[in-house]
């Protein structure tokens, strides 16, 4: 859900290609303050895409403080819930977090490993003052000298 309040309206000029590739839907809080013209604005690009999906996204307006329009949205929500399961597509999007996750998690992990293998705390903070004392905070020039002269060999365990 892609929550956005009035007063936004500029920005949306700004990301109109960006806003609606990012939404399963889009909802204007503050209803209160107005907001037809954003909801006006994203409709209209909407109408403009075409969704490989079969899902449109819907736009909705609710007013969080006195929950006006709230069942609205969590409507679309369970109507996006069961596009999802009837198309599969809940299966893959499931897999490609799970992917994400695992990849991240990886990162993390080779991350800690050269952190701790090649460089810690104190030599940071060495290179930093050398830097400043230097006037020249080259930042990627002090860690490519740092590991100019490492080799990384990585060896599959049996």
């Amino acid at each position: 859900v892609v929550v956005l309040v009035p007063g936004y309206g500029d920005a949306i000029q700004m990301q109109k290609a960006g806003i609606i590739e990012i939404g399963d839907m889009y909802n204007i809080n503050k209803k209160d303050l107005g907001g037809e013209d954003i909801a006006v604005q994203i409709e209209m690009m909407l109408d403009d895409t075409v969704f490989q999906s079969g899902w449109r996204p819907p736009v909705s307006m609710t007013n969080a403080i006195s929950g006006e329009g709230v069942e609205e949205l969590v409507q679309n929500m369970w109507d996006h819930k069961e596009h999802l399961e009837l198309s599969e597509s809940i299966n893959e999007k499931k897999k490609n977090r799970f992917s994400y996750k695992i990849k991240e998690l990886i990162y993390s992990k080779i991350e800690k490993l050269i952190s701790e293998s090649f460089i810690n705390e104190t030599e940071i903070k060495e290179i930093v003052n050398h830097a400043i004392d230097d006037g020249k905070f080259k930042i990627y020039r002090i860690i490519h000298n740092k590991f100019e002269d490492v080799n990384f060999e990585i060896k599959k365990k049996d």
